[in-house]
């Protein structure tokens, strides 16, 4: 019997991440963007010429609301209690995740998988691996980064609860 998070990953990095900024900010999902502006050099918003449009539209695009689909909030906000408490309670998974002066929760994983591969006379054979993932977002309160790190071959590689994503926290939003 295959057991949840057993087997091939079938969800892409950013896949997770769009679902780790959905529990963060309480249950809107949204179409992932990798151009939140285009500006000119006076620093205007690009528009269109042929409708006036704002070439890269001003605000994200709604894909879900988990709420209007029947989802509670309080449901949701169990979900993201739980996700604090794997990095900020004493026995966490993710406690190497911890930041001074930033709330972050997050989620560690890991699936175990049989990966092909050839001994030294080439004959076919099966290597028992590990994928690992740590999935968070910060500040707890007031969301504004969603993070995931995936390690291949993780028999090789730290438990993903040694990830400790610190640069984005020095960011400061324009």
């Amino acid at each position: 019997a295959q057991l949840l998070g057993q087997g091939m990953v079938e969800a892409s990095p950013l896949q997770i991440a769009m679902v780790t900024a959905t529990i963060a900010n309480g249950g809107t999902s949204y179409y992932p963007r990798l151009v939140s502006r285009l500006v000119d050099n006076q620093c205007n918003d690009v528009r269109d010429p042929a409708d006036g449009s704002f070439v890269v539209p001003l605000q994200p695009k709604v894909r879900a609301n988990l709420v209007e689909l029947g989802l509670k909030p309080e449901d949701i906000e169990i979900v993201r209690r739980g996700m604090w408490k794997v990095v900020n309670e004493v026995g966490g998974t993710g406690r190497r995740a911890a930041i001074k002066g930033v709330e972050v929760a997050g989620k560690t994983g890991t699936a175990q998988f049989w990966r092909a591969s050839k001994d030294e006379t080439g004959k076919e054979t099966k290597e028992k691996d590990n994928r690992v993932w740590f999935m968070c977002f910060a500040p707890y309160r007031e969301p504004k980064y969603a993070i995931v790190v995936m390690i291949e071959c993780s028999t090789r590689a730290p438990p993903a609860s040694c990830a400790r994503p610190r640069s984005p926290w020095r960011l400061r939003p324009a």
